[in-house]
This record gives structure tokens, C-alpha cells and sequence, in this order.
């Protein structure tokens, strides 16, 4: 009877093993501040999800900030919603809403918008900033 529970037993070891989650770094790639966050609230999916907008350095580079976005990506559980705006200048993101603004400043210091919707498979994490030499 035993010989007969050894391979079921390996083959759930086998599926147990391939669904272990991979550690998350504990340290971002980057420094950067929480300007706004929020919590997303859903009724039909249990994770719900949040937002962040954050702020990093002037001098962070594309690599840089696109990591710090995939960062919050692999913390995230699987069926959250999570939208990410990273900026290098706070008066850039002070001025998201002014219509007044120069939309080439803007545009310039907004690096990434990275949005996840797990019940539409949208992830999508885009550099965005125009007009930068770093």
C-alpha cells in the first residue's frame, strides 16, 4: 500500500514545490517618497489592490524607476488591482491637475505609470517621461 502512495506523494511535493512564491527583495531598489496612496476597494475581487504616487530623485535613471515600480509589482498578492506614478519633481506633481501647467515640464519629470487589473490580465508598466537626458 505505501509503494502504491510514494509517487502520489512525490507529485504533490512536485506541485507543492513549483508554487512556492519566490522571495521579495525586503529593500526597494531605489529611496523614494509616498506623495498619495490609496486603497482600491472592489466587490468582485477578494484582493481589492492600492495605488501609490511616488517620489524619487532628479537624477534617477529609467532602469532605476521602472525597478522601483516592478519592486511593488512582485510584492503585491495575486488578485490585487495596483496603480503606480512614480515623479522625480514634487512641483511637476504638485501641478498633475493644472491645466495652466507646461505640459513639457510635466512630461518630463513624470517617469512611470504602471497599472495591474487581474480581472482583465491588464499589467502594464510604461516609462512616460519625455525629454530627459538620464
Amino acid at each position: 500500500m505505501l509503494q502504491k502512495c510514494i509517487p502520489f506523494l512525490l507529485f504533490l511535493a512536485l506541485i507543492a514545490c513549483n508554487k512556492a512564491e519566490k522571495p521579495i527583495e525586503e529593500k526597494p531598489p531605489i529611496n523614494y517618497e509616498i506623495l498619495r496612496s490609496w486603497t482600491i476597494p472592489t466587490s468582485h475581487t477578494p484582493g481589492g489592490g492600492y495605488g501609490m504616487e511616488l517620489l524619487v530623485s532628479d537624477s534617477t535613471t529609467q532602469d532605476q524607476a521602472i525597478n522601483l515600480a516592478r519592486y511593488f509589482h512582485k510584492k503585491r498578492k495575486r488578485d490585487e488591482f495596483l496603480i503606480i506614478q512614480i515623479f522625480d519633481s514634487r512641483e511637476a506633481y504638485d501641478n498633475r491637475d493644472n491645466e495652466n501647467y507646461p505640459e513639457e515640464k510635466y512630461f518630463k519629470h513624470f517617469l512611470v505609470d504602471m497599472t495591474v487589473n487581474p480581472n482583465t490580465d491588464y499589467d502594464r508598466v510604461s516609462w512616460v517621461a519625455k525629454g530627459r537626458d538620464h
